[in-house]
């Protein structure tokens, strides 16, 4: 599989390109505070008229199988797009499947990439064989979205605090039997391979 960032990319352009031919790449944000995926093509164009591209984007951008998103809405100039738990889960699930290094033999403590991937293993080993994604609008949700992108010094950094958070409470939930920040093995899998990448 190509990296998650790409392969979504490579889903969603055509859908925009429907109602604004000029639509690039850098015209999905996936590091937005409004949804998982946010573009400011009617506001960069001056689109008036945006007829049939949530139908579109909810509709017809498929990948494994499945509509990517779960809804998708328009205001303030902003198409905001948010990804379905069945297309997460799917896309979990390849990522899942890559290989992981072992950690490192030095290991810095803190928010850092060996920190937090020596961590996720952990996480891993102990669920292992245990699914699901963490929960919508939680500190590993955005964790496990954002660290499966991340593609640039910045967005690096921002995945890792929201990491070291996710996993602060991922332990809190364990140490009171709390399911609702848990992370599962299969996810935390996937974050760690996505995180070698930066080792």
């Amino acid at each position: 599989m190509n990296s998650v960032k790409e392969t979504v990319i490579s889903a969603v352009l055509p859908a925009l390109r429907e109602v604004c031919p000029e639509a690039e790449r850098n015209d999905l944000l996936f590091f937005g505070s409004r949804a998982d995926i946010c573009s400011p093509l009617p506001l960069k164009y001056g689109l008036d008229s945006l007829d049939g591209i949530v139908y579109n984007l909810e509709n017809r951008v498929i990948l494994f199988g499945r509509p990517v998103f779960s809804s998708v809405s328009v205001s303030g100039g902003f198409i905001n797009m948010q990804v379905g738990e069945e297309a997460l889960s799917a896309i979990v699930s390849e990522v899942s499947e890559g290989e992981l290094p072992p950690p490192a033999e030095v290991i810095r403590i803190g928010a850092y990439p060996e920190s937090l991937y020596a961590a996720l293993l952990d996480i891993a080993n102990e669920g292992a064989g245990s699914k699901g994604l963490p929960e919508p609008g939680g500190a590993a949700r955005l964790a496990l979205w954002h660290l499966l992108n991340a593609d640039s010094p910045s967005s690096l950094s921002a995945a890792l605090k929201e990491t070291e958070a996710a996993i602060r409470a991922h332990r809190r939930a364990a140490v009171h039997a709390e399911g609702s920040e848990r992370i599962s093995g299969e996810a935390a899998k996937a974050m760690a391979v996505s995180l070698s990448k930066h080792l």
